[in-house]
Formats: structure tokens, sequence, C-alpha cells
């Protein structure tokens, strides 16, 4: 399976603290441009980071993800979907989003 890592930097901003779940949409595109297509689901790896670069995630899941015909998914990220990534420094989501809010809980 392949895996991609996204940076989901200033997902704090306009979020507010309650939030539980986070809906992320995109395009995998080849070094081309071209539309990455793959007919059966693929493990996207998304993480939270305090900063642009570098670093232990705050929160993050693997989750599978149907990449359709024109490169673009659609995921709601939460608690609840996909396996834990290792040595994320938050269990809930909101937490992280605390964290970079600067009210960490």
């Amino acid at each position: 399976m392949r895996m991609f890592t996204m940076l989901l930097a200033a997902l704090a901003a306009g979020t507010g603290l309650a939030a539980e779940t986070f809906a992320f949409h995109g395009r995998l595109s080849k070094a081309d441009g071209s539309a990455f297509a793959n007919p059966l689901p693929l493990t996207i790896t998304f993480c939270v980071y305090a900063q642009a670069s570098g670093g232990e995630p705050l929160w993050g899941r693997m989750v599978p993800v149907k990449i359709e015909r024109d490169g673009t998914f659609f995921v709601e990220l939460s608690d609840a979907v996909g396996s834990v990534v290792t040595g994320a420094q938050k269990t809930h989501l909101k937490d992280a989003l605390a964290t970079l809010s600067g009210t960490a809980m």
C-alpha cells in the first residue's frame, strides 16, 4: 500500500476548539501533473503538526481513501476513523487543535 503524508498545518484557523471532525478534500497528481487515479483505496497518513516542518505529529490517522478518476479525494477525519499514527502526541483531534490555537487542554 502506498502511503502519503500530508501536512495539515493551520488547521485551527476557523475550526473552533470543539471540532471533532475535519473535512479534507485534495487531489493527488503524478510528477508530470496528470491525475493519480487508483481504483483501489489507498491508505493516506494525515497528520497535524505544530510547525511547518520537522517534529512529531500532534495528532494523526492512517485512513483508507478512495481516489477518483481525476485524482481527487474527500475524507472526513476524526478520532473514529482509520488507525492511530505511531508517535502522535494527542489522542483526540480537538486537543491537537487546541494546542495549535494556544489553548492546550
